[in-house]
């Protein structure tokens, strides 16, 4: 019976282990800042959609926060 404990037991505690050790890989996929900041100057606004002319070339968005932009205002998205 003994035997039988200190075989479950340390199985039990290999499985807790692997267990943290994908959790503890998983938190740290989730924090990665995948965010990426766009500066640029904006170029047109037509019906509420904003271009920004940026260094590698021309993008468009619409955003209630850029409600009073205008042509020629440098943003940072």
């Amino acid at each position: 019976m003994k035997k039988f404990l200190g075989v479950f037991t340390m199985q039990l505690l290999l499985g807790l282990t692997c267990f943290m050790c994908v959790m503890a890989t998983q938190a740290s996929a989730d924090d990665r800042d995948t965010t990426t900041k766009v500066s640029g100057v904006i170029s047109k606004i037509h019906s509420g959609r904003i271009s920004v002319t940026t260094s590698w070339g021309h993008m468009s968005m619409r955003s209630d926060a850029l409600a009073s932009a205008k042509v020629g205002d440098e943003i940072t998205v």
